[in-house]
């Protein structure tokens, strides 16, 4: 009997062989980072939604921290040791948060109210009584000490780009305002929402024309593909956490 033939593969067969599991290996990777991308992506967008919502939350329900180190009267908030919290005549009615330039991040802060005129208080509107410093004095709990805001960082280095109803840019670079304010008056909430990130929210934020504004948060993914873009969408004079909702196809965004 003459002796068996060997079978193999051939060199061309075995180049021709990995060069189809490399391809298909390549396609699964893409398709694998793909997907983790877009998942970081929908992370971003849910996170930032349950940031706002939040900030609803905490001006319903609000929780005095202050500390016994601090008052607070018509002169404003001040170090006097031994008043503990509750204990003075300011009230906590609200938040305000803000987006920095760039969109990179956002702080918030309680928002404090002390009656100044009673009289005057009783007689005037909400939004009246609000803007008017003689009637009702305005302080934020963090002040100038950033140490006492909040800081909320979009994740996976998202950015939070403001629009207006329009889809056009909104504010300076990225940066608003919104306050949410529980009225010491009745209870009710109102939103009110600016142009720029400012913290005089007395003069520049407290108007008839901030309850009408919108406030569309357009999440931008940063140097990783993602599904179509989506937007945290603050309705005008939003009352509770069920106004901030999430859209994609937003005009702008």
């Amino acid at each position: 009997m003459g002796a068996q033939k060997q079978h193999g593969f051939t060199i061309i067969e075995v180049l021709l062989f990995i060069a189809i599991s490399g391809g298909l290996l390549a396609a699964l990777l893409v398709g694998v980072n793909g997907s983790i991308e877009q998942q970081r992506y929908r992370d971003s967008v849910t996170s930032l939604a349950s940031f706002m919502q939040s900030q609803y939350d905490k001006a319903l329900n609000t929780s005095n921290s202050r500390s016994s180190s601090l008052n607070c009267d018509a002169a404003g908030i001040v170090s006097a040791a031994g008043t503990q919290p509750g204990t003075t005549d300011c009230l906590i009615i609200g938040r305000l948060i803000t987006g920095d330039q760039n969109g990179v991040s956002l702080r918030s802060t309680d928002i404090i109210a002390y009656v100044v005129d009673s009289n005057a208080f009783e007689e005037k509107s909400d939004v009246d009584s609000l803007r008017t410093s003689g009637v009702v004095k305005l302080m934020l709990a963090g002040g100038a000490d950033a140490s006492l805001w909040d800081e909320y960082t979009p994740e996976w280095g998202a950015k939070s780009m403001p629009l207006d109803a329009t889809g056009a840019a909104f504010g300076s670079g990225g940066k608003f305002a919104m306050a949410i304010i529980r009225s010491p008056k009745n209870g009710s909430m109102m939103t009110f929402i600016g142009n720029g990130a400012t913290e005089n929210i007395q003069d520049e934020l407290i108007s008839t024309e901030g309850l009408k504004n919108p406030l569309t948060l357009c999440v931008e993914p940063d140097g990783f593909a993602a599904p179509q873009k989506r937007a945290i969408v603050i309705a005008p004079n939003t009352i509770s956490p069920a106004g901030v909702s999430t859209k994609a196809g937003v005009a702008g965004c």
